[in-house]
């Protein structure tokens, strides 16, 4: 099983029954009625908020830290039976602006630690509005907000989604940031944000007793159902918080921050699980010292990029960042014979290829040339990039795979006697 296959197991088999669970309230709103259930929900739900937030601030991930803390106090003001109506659309048009821009601000910001002057900050930022809002629409609703444009306040589908016009506009935006493929992003991340921060507007929209969920209940067990139902989508959202963080963990731990293949840890992790049948190949990039003591470390690391792109593409095996210029490919129930000729058509591929050396200022993508202009003439430099690889197999069913990577160790060092640019087989 692939890394890729695998980590996307853990965040279904992470987030899916939470999200079930959330479904439930909807489809069996008595599900909430019993008491003792209604306890546990208002105990779980800011109970799994703060171990997302403390395993984030372990992994020194403070921006978590911080959505972890807003949720503990937006679920503390929306997750009480006893709300006035009026409190209740105040909360909803605040949290409904709060949320999305919060979630949004801190998925696009730089970490920056958390006891030092700027987190102290960003955390006041996160929890001071919610606290005060919850203070002042608690209680009595907001004077204030009868004097905003009812276009604003008024809510998209009374009964169905009575999330304030302005709160959902909010909401489709954070969720384009959250989805857009940042290329300083972990792309997964963004999505579980993205799903945590439906679960609060689910919050909200479930919170009202007389929503569509509730009509099917008496009247003296809606509010306690409404209040439980906040607690279980606030659940389902510090769930899906603490998959995330600990997605981004995974990351810190085992993928090389350079390349984004997996690394060395990732590597010797994998060989454990390797069983009788396997094939593990060692590349190298020639001369690559060569490339970074003319052009420089920069384009260095362009150059491991484009290698690491090229390999983390094949479909017969995953690839590892071993250390340095020097990769490992593992290829799980594979005899040599049959992958030998795949990793040479992986050689001529990249040999092939052009890489181009990047400038500082060249935008990542090409932009796009307008109808009557010219195609400007081209002046960046460009590089043949060539790697040597090493290739072996288990030939017993009692080998050790650190055996299996000696030999290939030994075979791409042959390659690279032998003229490099080649593949060769270990013995």
């Amino acid at each position: 099983m692939s890394f890729t296959v695998r980590r996307a197991l853990v965040i279904l088999l992470t987030v899916g029954p939470l999200l079930a669970l959330a479904l439930l309230v909807c489809i069996a709103p008595s599900f909430l009625v019993p008491p003792a259930r209604r306890w546990w929900l208002s105990v779980a739900a800011p109970g799994a908020c703060i171990a997302a937030g403390v395993l984030a601030w372990r992994f020194n991930l403070t921006r978590f830290t911080l959505i972890a803390a807003f949720l503990v106090v937006a679920h503390a003001c929306l997750a009480r039976p006893g709300l006035p109506a009026e409190a209740g659309e105040g909360l909803r048009f605040w949290f409904s602006l709060q949320a999305p821009v919060l979630v949004a601000a801190f998925f696009l910001a730089e970490e920056c630690g958390l006891l030092n002057p700027r987190g102290l900050l960003r955390l006041l930022l996160a929890v001071g509005p919610a606290a005060v809002a919850g203070a002042v629409f608690g209680s009595h609703g907001d004077p204030m907000l009868g004097l905003l444009p009812r276009g604003l306040t008024a809510p998209l589908a009374p009964g169905w989604l009575p999330v304030p016009a302005v709160g959902g506009l909010a909401t489709v935006i954070a969720l384009a940031v959250l989805l857009a493929p940042w290329p300083s992003r972990e792309p997964r991340c963004g999505g579980m944000l993205a799903a945590m921060l439906l679960a609060v507007v689910a919050a909200l929209c479930v919170m009202a007793p007389d929503g569509f969920a509730w009509r099917a209940l008496p009247l003296e067990q809606r509010p306690g159902a409404a209040a439980a139902a906040v607690s279980v989508f606030f659940l389902a959202a510090g769930g899906v918080l603490l998959a995330a963080g600990l997605e981004l963990a995974y990351g810190q731990a085992f993928l090389d921050p350079l390349t984004r293949v997996p690394g060395r840890r990732a590597f010797d992790h994998h060989l454990r699980t390797l069983g009788a049948t396997y094939t593990i190949a060692m590349v190298d990039i020639d001369h690559f010292k060569r490339v970074n003591d003319r052009y420089g470390h920069d384009v260095g690391d362009q150059a491991l990029g484009f290698v690491a792109a090229r390999l983390h593409r094949i479909p017969f095996g995953t690839a590892f960042r071993y250390g340095g210029e020097e990769f490992a490919i593992v290829c799980p129930g594979r005899r040599m014979a049959a992958v030998k000729p795949l990793l040479d058509d992986l050689r001529r591929e990249i040999a092939g290829a052009d890489f181009h050396l990047r400038s500082a200022d060249r935008p990542a993508r090409r932009p796009r040339r307008r109808a009557g202009v010219s195609k400007p003439r081209a002046t960046e430099s460009r590089l043949r990039l060539t790697v040597s690889i090493g290739v072996a197999e288990a030939r017993a069913r009692d080998a050790r795979p650190e055996d299996v990577v000696i030999a290939a160790d030994r075979a791409l060092y042959r390659a690279k006697e032998n003229g490099r640019n080649r593949v060769e087989s270990g013995r």
